[in-house]
């Protein structure tokens, strides 16, 4: 039988926290790279 008050479950709590970690470690990473990504890109999309 469930229990009668309505905790979250932990599990959930740590895996979201756990994405929301990597998702701001992942950007930490890419963000200085974006220039770079930038400026060979524009190139490619000014020859249209």
């Amino acid at each position: 039988m469930a229990s009668p008050r309505n905790e979250p479950h932990r599990t959930a709590i740590y895996a979201t926290a756990l994405t929301a970690f990597f998702a701001i470690a992942g950007i930490a990473v890419v963000d200085p790279i974006l220039p770079v990504i930038g400026e060979e890109i524009a190139p490619r999309c000014s020859r249209r």
